[in-house]
C-alpha cells in the first residue's frame, strides 16, 4: 500500500508530520497498478460457473449460494456488483462472459471475465465518469462504492472484475 501511495500522491506526509515531494510519484498517464493477487479460493473448483448468462441469472445463482454465508448487507452489495459486472461484460466485452462463484461458510468470491481489453481509462471505476451517453461508465464506479473488495485485472486473456465479501484471513473484505 505504501508503494501505491508514494506513486499516486505528489506530496507525502511522514509519520512526524513533515511534508515532502514524493520522489516516486507517477503521473496517471504512466502509472502502473500493482498486479491483482489471486484469492486462494480461485485455485479451487467454483461452486457455480455461468457462461454468457444474464445479470438476472447470475443474481439468482449468487442469491442461492450466498444466503446465510455472509451478512445480508454484504450479499446485497455482491448482488449489485455482479449485476453491474455482468452487464458490462455483455455490453462492452468480448464473448464469452464467464461468471465464477466460490464460497466458504463465511465469504464469497466472484469473478466476471470476458475476452475484451477492458476499459482503456486508467481511472475507470475510481472516479465518476462524465455523464456522456457515449461513455456512460458509471457501473465500475458504482461497484467501487459498495462495501466489498473490488479488483480489476487486465490480462492477455481478457478483463476480469473480481468481487469479494465476507470474512477473510489476511485479505481485504
Amino acid at each position: 500500500m505504501l508503494d501505491v501511495a508514494h506513486r499516486t500522491h505528489p506530496r507525502i506526509v511522514s509519520p512526524t508530520g513533515k511534508r515532502r515531494a514524493s520522489d516516486r510519484y507517477q503521473d496517471i498517464s504512466v502509472f502502473e497498478a500493482l498486479p491483482v493477487a489471486p484469492d486462494p479460493l480461485e485455485e479451487t473448483t467454483p461452486m457455480a460457473e455461468l457462461v454468457d448468462r444474464s445479470p438476472a441469472e447470475a443474481r439468482h445463482v449468487l442469491t442461492h449460494i450466498g444466503r446465510g454465508r455472509v451478512p445480508d448487507a454484504t450479499l446485497d452489495d455482491l448482488l449489485i456488483g455482479v449485476t453491474e459486472a455482468v452487464s458490462n461484460a455483455l455490453l462492452h466485452g468480448r464473448p464469452p462472459a464467464t461468471v465464477r462463484i466460490w464460497a466458504t461458510p463465511d465469504r464469497i468470491v466472484i469473478s466476471v471475465h470476458d475476452q475484451g481489453r477492458g476499459p482503456a481509462d486508467r481511472l475507470a471505476g475510481l472516479v465518476p465518469a462524465s455523464s456522456s451517453t457515449a461513455h456512460p461508465g458509471l457501473g465500475l464506479w458504482l461497484i467501487h462504492q459498495l462495501d466489498i473488495d473490488v479488483a480489476l485485472n487486465h490480462a492477455d486473456d481478457g478483463f476480469t472484475v473480481r468481487l469479494r465479501g465476507g470474512i477473510t484471513t489476511g485479505q481485504p473484505t
